[in-house]
């Protein structure tokens, strides 16, 4: 069985090496693809959280407002039901 020559073991190793950089390559390719689509997703969910967040704290002002005017509302009425319980219990003091 005769040897393989120099000549042929150079050539096959060139040809792995051409071809160990073009996986180089790829892979350089993917990982930057990768990186970049990373990059989009950490950008949309951060917008998608900031809309959240300020949507979230625009109806939380809302219903403080609602409630701060409904609590007026019931201090309106309370002081309406104490005056007319004194009109009762001046009236009852008169009987």
């Amino acid at each position: 069985m005769a040897e393989p020559s120099l000549d042929f073991i150079g050539r096959q190793l060139q040809s792995i090496q051409t071809d160990l950089q073009q996986i180089k390559f790829a892979a350089d390719v993917d990982r930057r693809n990768a990186v970049s689509q990373y990059d989009n997703l950490v950008v949309a969910v951060g917008v998608k959280i900031g809309a959240f967040e300020a949507t979230t704290e625009h109806r939380l002002n809302a219903l403080s407002d609602e409630l701060n005017a409904l609590s007026d509302e019931l201090n309106v009425l309370r002081g309406e039901l104490f005056g007319r319980f004194d009109r009762i219990e001046q009236l009852l003091n008169k009987a």
